[in-house]
């Protein structure tokens, strides 16, 4: 059995809370979908055989901000990997 990361369930909530208010129906202004606010080019490179839907059931997203999240924190300079308020920083503006 998998344990469950209590910080990753942490940051995926606050990332939801804080893009959409946790509505998974919302969609961003340049087509972002879910909860998470997920580009087509973020879902494609974690998710390609899922199609980019709005109508996606949420754990899918869910699991999509996950691969992303670790994506995303594996990219930081070793400082500041693993803190989740950097991650976040990655999260919405890019790793540029």
């Amino acid at each position: 059995m998998r344990m469950v990361d209590l910080n990753m369930v942490a940051l995926l909530a606050a990332i939801a809370a804080v893009e959409t208010g946790n509505d998974a129906s919302k969609v961003g202004a340049k087509g972002e979908i879910s909860q998470y606010q997920i580009s087509r080019a973020v879902w494609r490179k974690h998710s390609p055989k899922v199609a980019y839907t709005k109508k996606q059931a949420p754990w899918i997203a869910t699991a999509v901000a996950t691969k992303h999240i670790r994506y995303l924190n594996g990219q930081l300079d070793p400082t500041i990997r693993n803190r989740p308020y950097w991650i976040a920083v990655a999260w919405n503006g890019g790793l540029g």
